[in-house]
């Protein structure tokens, strides 16, 4: 994981692929210590144990901020969101932060009416959420 310069494919969800949509896809890197997870596609109930694998992975690991990037997410459905939150309370029990980076407007509207930026903070880019990381 550190140093790659490529960031790794690590899961695809089984979800069918709808005419328009694509599956979920989440890649990953470490940068300057941060674990950065880019969500691509929808991110929903059928894709959630993809994503659960994932960020199980991550409360394992050696990180202590964990960045999930939803710029690509096209879409995110109610099980996400609570996926999030669960996500987020699960790392903070451990010592870790979790943070969001900014993405398509028709998600950050269904953020913002589901409060998430009072539980989790969102930064317009993944420079910022790294900052915090790097500052704190």
């Amino acid at each position: 994981m550190l140093g790659e310069k490529n960031p790794k494919v690590l899961s695809q969800s089984t979800e069918k692929k709808r005419e328009g949509n694509l599956p979920m896809h989440i890649t990953e890197h470490v940068h300057d210590g941060v674990l950065v997870l880019k969500v691509s596609g929808r991110l929903t109930y059928y894709s959630r144990r993809t994503f659960q694998t994932v960020m199980g992975n991550a409360e394992r690991g050696a990180v202590d901020h964990v960045v999930v990037n939803l710029e690509q997410a096209e879409y995110l459905d109610s099980a996400a969101i609570g996926l999030l939150v669960l996500s987020q309370v699960r790392l903070a029990l451990k010592g870790k932060v979790l943070s969001l980076v900014g993405s398509q407007s028709n998600v950050m509207k269904v953020l913002e009416l589901a409060n998430i930026p009072k539980l989790i903070p969102i930064y317009q880019t993944e420079e910022e959420a790294i900052g915090l990381s790097v500052a704190g």
